[in-house]
């Protein structure tokens, strides 16, 4: 399992304690709130996704939670190569927004 990463500062663990509300998914949040906080993720300015956790932290967080949740393999990445980051984090809010439906009783 990925260990999974603060989204405003990715080079720091998600965690409850961060200062930042902006850094970390509850289950508690929103689908507008999960949106806002995803769309706010940090990024780097390659305009492609790559997965490179060195190289690209933020990128590769993202890819990193979405494969945790829907249980796909990080060759899944290939299926992003040629989009672009707002791709990703469009279908990373889908995902996680149906994944926390059940558990929120939406």
């Amino acid at each position: 399992m990925a260990k999974i990463l603060n989204l405003r500062n990715p080079s720091q663990k998600m965690s409850k304690s961060s200062p930042s509300v902006q850094s970390r998914i509850l289950i508690t949040d929103s689908p507008q709130e999960i949106q806002s906080k995803i769309t706010l993720a940090v990024t780097d300015s390659i305009k492609f996704v790559t997965y490179s956790p060195i190289n690209r932290p933020g990128i590769s967080n993202l890819l990193d939670i979405y494969c945790s949740i829907t249980g796909e393999e990080k060759s899944l990445s290939k299926r992003f190569e040629w989009r672009m980051a707002n791709e990703l984090k469009s279908q990373l809010v889908d995902v996680l927004v149906e994944e926390l439906r059940p558990i929120q009783g939406l």
